[in-house]
């Protein structure tokens, strides 16, 4: 079966080396493709679209008058399914889009309950794209971010630097901070620091490669019960998704 996704960044979704048409799997396209393949016998295919087909300057017009009641990342979802359904009209596909939930403001991001209130907003958004559309769309929203995700399992950190690094946090998902400072526990930043003590020292280069790597060897069962708020969340939507289908990981 083929699953199209989209997202906001080459540690997320993927990206494509320069001069090539070949997309290469980023952290959150490893884990999808994981995940589905927990729930079909089917071979699992990734097809990638571009974030930038979606910016507005590439948007067709025909479907500006659709847009008037989506909010935040609900629009470009749209235009997200819209292009899905034109390229496979005679292809069953599942669309997953990818985003983090990281910019609301005014809700207190270091607490379960805001966590959840981020996670049910881009939802909202999400899934009223999907209704504005006419076709199934299975959200994909870490909370905050893909990083907060890549803390949920020590030993697949392990298993790439050789040791669990220490300060790991038992809810990684609750991690917040300032963005520029680098001593707070912003997800990127916290996780520059947890990989910089496993490293020799040494600052990661190249982190897409490394995201990937992590995500290959993570352990969903981990994952699902650290990153028990948005990634146990996703889990289930592909699970429900896949109706009669095997749920060992969830036995």
């Amino acid at each position: 079966m083929t699953v199209v996704i989209t997202g906001e960044g080459v540690t997320d979704y993927g990206w494509k080396d320069f001069g090539s048409d070949v997309w290469n799997e980023g952290s959150a396209a490893v884990l999808l493709k994981r995940v589905v393949s927990e729930y079909t016998k089917e071979d699992v295919e990734l097809a990638f679209v571009d974030k930038n087909e979606l910016k507005k300057e590439n948007r067709p017009k025909k479907y500006q008058r659709h847009i008037t009641n989506l909010e935040g990342r609900g629009i470009p979802c749209f235009f997200f399914l819209n292009l899905v359904k034109e390229k496979y009209k005679e292809t069953k596909v599942l669309p997953v889009f990818y985003t983090d939930a990281d910019k609301e403001r005014k809700i207190d991001r270091k607490t379960e309950s805001g966590c959840k209130k981020l996670l049910e907003e881009r939802y909202n958004q999400i899934e009223n794209a999907a209704l504005n559309a006419g076709y199934d769309c299975i959200p994909m929203v870490p909370v905050k971010m893909i990083e907060n995700w890549m803390m949920g399992d020590g030993k697949a950190i392990q298993k790439v630097f050789g040791e669990i690094p220490k300060g790991l946090p038992a809810k990684p998902e609750l991690v917040w901070g300032t963005e520029d400072d680098p001593n707070s526990d912003y997800p990127k930043n916290l996780l520059d620091r947890l990989f910089k003590s496993v490293n020799n020292g040494i600052e990661v280069k190249m982190q897409r490669e490394v995201f990937a790597e992590i995500a290959e060897k993570i352990d969903l069962k981990t994952e699902r019960k650290t990153c028990y708020i948005s990634f146990d969340s996703f889990c289930r939507k592909i699970e429900k998704y896949f109706e009669g289908a095997s749920h060992k990981m969830t036995e």
